[in-house]
């Protein structure tokens, strides 16, 4: 369970979020991301005792991605999931989505099927219509279910969602030196 953080703390983090998020609003990509890069660096470490580490990473990762910064975005989303992440059908939903814009097809399979299957099609809905006609020419349906459409999720209480949350079920491909 993740700790409260000192209030004066708290207050000051509260406001590099809200400066990131107007940042957003207006389009402002990159101040963003210094912004909520600053409200990370503000959280004393370890990292994983606050939820705020996943909020930030995810902030930073949904900035860079607006921005087109991919390569950038990568190493933000793995932190992202490794902070809290797994299991976050936003964050397998955009790590997915970066995978996809570096190229790396079989990754960000994996990872946009994980958010399929955890947020069924609603995630997609709002989202670029080339990562749902990806995800769903490479991924079939369930035995029984004729498509992809109108799918709601896998059932919080199944096994299977179970899984998917496990880290033990979760391996990240080794990072290209190249």
């Amino acid at each position: 369970m993740a700790e409260e953080l000192p209030v004066e703390l708290h207050e000051s983090i509260d406001r590099l979020a809200e400066k990131g998020n107007a940042l957003m609003e207006m389009g402002s990509f990159a101040e963003a991301e210094a912004a909520f890069r600053e409200g990370l660096e503000l959280l004393p470490p370890p990292l994983e005792r606050w939820s705020a580490t996943l909020w930030f990473l995810s902030s930073m990762g949904d900035a860079q991605w607006l921005a087109g910064a991919h390569d950038r975005g990568i190493d933000t989303w793995r932190d992202a999931l490794l902070y809290g992440g797994l299991g976050n059908p936003f964050v397998h939903l955009r790590r997915g989505q970066t995978l996809y814009e570096l190229g790396e097809q079989e990754e960000a399979a994996n990872e946009l099927f994980r958010a399929l299957l955890i947020a069924g099609e609603e995630i997609f809905e709002t989202e670029p219509e080339i990562y749902w006609q990806f995800i769903t020419t490479v991924a079939k349906p369930p035995e029984g279910i004729p498509s992809w459409n109108g799918f709601p999720g896998i059932d919080e209480d199944s096994p299977l969602n179970a899984w998917l949350h496990d880290p033990n079920q979760y391996a990240f491909l080794p990072k290209d030196k190249g």
